[in-house]
């Protein structure tokens, strides 16, 4: 902790790089609370995916900065690009998706509880943990608690997630985690990103930078408008997937095409999983030359980070974590993809 301060305290200029969803967002509102506790220089932000990371287009734009903190992005997943593009600087990384390297060194301090084990345990706890011993931030716990709900994270950590229930008096009888406010404020945030793309991530972001309690977020009226829009439009989505998804029942998969006017696939994606547990589910997001692709499996008994990133390879890009995972293909690929998670799921050596 001590050298994450130090770092903190001597840089110059911070950048401060997160990913688009709730689980970025809180974990880099958590962070910049603690960043003005900490030092008064000025601190530029970045949004970000893991797909982006691997452009070196996107390490030309970055502002100048002698230390830069990445939150919920595999930067070493993109180690081979990122590395000659990021030059001599000091880095955090603050990261739980699976890693492929460990990059700790004298200039780099990368941290992922899955170093040590196999968990999962959202970038908003993360950040909330380790700058919890370094400032006082308790206070804005609650955005620790959105991040773990909007990432899915609840299993490895219902310990903590009671505790803030019942703080925050949000207690219930129903076995459902997400069965609280909390819910709300993640659907909020997350709504922005959907209608507005990048723009509407930032601006949840800085929403979320800005607020001392959630009910600042579920009070936003910017953020209740893109939430309404997101709603009307889900509900049209919902009943086109039960309409016209395929059911390909020999492997408990279920795929949907579709051409959203709102980058909503993921947010479909998880709704529907979460009533459909034991089935894969796949949404295609057509565009005019890609397909965005959204996979989930909520019982865990198909990796659908494995099944993406086998599913795209050399056509595209996929990745993700076990119960949920996305991708991005060209449009004229989706046949051979479809053939693809076709045999995958279909080898009895890739079924859990």
């Amino acid at each position: 902790m001590k050298r994450i301060e130090k770092l903190i305290s001597e840089a110059e200029n911070i950048c401060v790089i997160t990913h688009t969803d709730t689980d970025g967002i809180c974990s880099a509102g958590i962070l910049l609370k603690a960043l003005k506790k900490i030092t008064k220089k000025d601190i530029e932000i970045k949004l970000a995916s893991a797909s982006i990371l691997r452009t070196k287009k996107f390490y030309e734009n970055l502002p100048i900065s002698d230390l830069i903190i990445f939150t919920d992005l595999p930067i070493d997943q993109s180690w081979d690009i990122a590395d000659k593009e990021i030059g001599n600087k000091k880095i955090i990384i603050i990261d739980h998706h699976i890693p492929l390297r460990n990059l700790n060194s004298s200039k780099i301090i990368h941290i992922n509880p899955m170093f040590d084990r196999d968990i999962y345990i959202p970038a908003s706890k993360i950040v909330f943990d380790i700058f919890s011993d370094i400032v006082d931030i308790k206070k804005y716990d609650w955005m620790a608690a959105v991040g773990i709900l909007g990432d899915m994270g609840m299993a490895d950590s219902k310990v903590f997630l009671k505790n803030i229930f019942k703080k925050y008096n949000f207690e219930s009888k129903k076995k459902d985690m997400r069965d609280t406010l909390f819910t709300k404020v993640d659907e909020l945030i997350g709504s922005a990103m959907i209608c507005k793309g990048e723009e509407g991530a930032m601006r949840s972001l800085k929403i979320v930078e800005n607020s001392e309690r959630y009910e600042d977020i579920l009070e936003n009226e910017e953020l209740n408008s893109y939430r309404k829009k997101v709603e009307n439009y889900l509900e049209e989505l919902k009943n086109e997937f039960e309409k016209t998804a395929e059911y390909f029942k020999e492997i408990d998969t279920i795929m949907f095409e579709t051409s959203p006017k709102y980058n909503i696939g993921s947010v479909l994606a998880t709704v529907v999983s979460r009533k459909i547990l034991d089935k894969t589910i796949i949404i295609l997001n057509k565009r005019s030359k890609t397909v965005n692709l959204n996979f989930r499996r909520q019982d865990g008994k198909v990796d659908v980070k494995e099944l993406a990133e086998f599913a795209t390879q050399g056509i595209g890009k996929g990745g993700g974590h076990k119960k949920a995972a996305g991708g991005t293909i060209s449009i004229d690929k989706i046949d051979e993809f479809k053939i693809r998670v076709m045999s995958w799921l279909m080898s009895k050596d890739k079924r859990k």
